[in-house]
């Protein structure tokens, strides 16, 4: 939805506003606004943005954070330690891709290697903020990411997400990691969107062969084999279904990456997920030299 602060009579009047670790992003027409919204009514306020990521509001860089606060003594507004997409003034304050998991689907969680790890403020986050929007531990520190934010390790993420096992992923990675494919990289399986019975799930595989077709296989079985004329692993067993109907089987593309929805509700070769039900999945995908290979897995416990 839209994000609007609005500085007016009634309940959003004057005081202390803080927007703080939120994610602000591809919202329609602008992102966040600051203004008096009464104007006769004059009242002061104390804006704070801090620990925030706004980006891909609106139509450019000048939709995301907008101030029409600045020329108004009763106001007084800062931003801080924030990725404000095409910059915007203050201290810590960046710019950047802030490497989302999977957008398209809602998944606004922190990939590895986002400017926005370990670079918030710790001053600005409340005492009652200890989990993100997930219920996860807030102030995780990535070993792989150097600290660029403000106070004593660990730092806080900017945005709703404390980059870790990701909480907008889905079950747990299993059989990993996966026998390295072509491009020398395990290929790596996750799992966004519901774990309901009856809704949908999204499947991501990730680091395969540029330019390689494949599809996802699900079973309630685990196993470890060797198909082969495979490079790979399988780790289902049992009754594996395959999801190479019309319009499911994908192509990694120059990115190696495939994707899929799953509609619960139909799942090869012809049945639903219950409630209570586990299912493990996994994908296979073709390699250069006419081999194939898989990624890790993933189980899902369905409610």
């Amino acid at each position: 939805g839209l994000w609007y602060i609005n500085i007016h009579s009634g309940s959003c009047g004057g005081g202390e506003i803080r927007l703080i670790n939120s994610t602000v992003a591809d919202n329609f027409p602008s992102g966040v606004h600051v203004r008096q919204g009464v104007e006769a009514l004059q009242l002061a306020a104390n804006v704070l943005i801090a620990n925030d990521i706004l980006t891909g509001n609106g139509t450019g860089p000048d939709k995301q954070l907008i101030n029409h606060s600045a020329s108004d003594p009763l106001i007084s507004f800062e931003a801080r330690y924030s990725l404000v997409d095409g910059g915007y003034p203050g201290a810590g304050n960046i710019t950047g891709d802030p490497a989302f998991l999977l957008p398209e689907f809602g998944a606004y969680c922190l990939e590895p290697g986002s400017v926005a790890i370990d670079a918030g403020d710790n001053v600005a986050l409340p005492p009652y903020l200890v989990g993100d929007i997930e219920g996860l531990q807030r102030r995780v520190d990535d070993p792989n990411t150097a600290d660029t934010g403000n106070g004593t390790a660990p730092i806080v993420d900017m945005g709703a997400h404390e980059a870790q096992d990701c909480g907008c992923l889905l079950g747990a990675s299993y059989c990993g990691p996966a026998i390295p494919n072509s491009i020398g990289l395990p290929g790596r399986l996750r799992a966004v969107g519901s774990d309901f019975a009856g809704e949908s799930l999204i499947l991501l595989a990730s680091d395969l062969p540029p330019n390689q077709f494949g599809y996802f296989l699900l079973s309630l079985t685990q196993g470890v084999s060797y198909p082969p004329g495979s490079s790979g692993r399988l780790c289902l067993a049992g009754n594996i279904g395959r999801f190479n109907r019309q319009g499911e089987v994908g192509h990694s593309g120059p990115a190696g990456a495939l994707s899929l929805v799953v509609d619960t509700t139909d799942i090869p070769p012809s049945s639903s997920i219950l409630v209570g039900e586990t299912w493990s999945f996994q994908a296979w995908h073709r390699d250069v030299g006419s081999t194939s290979n898989f990624t890790d897995g993933v189980e899902i416990l369905f409610r």
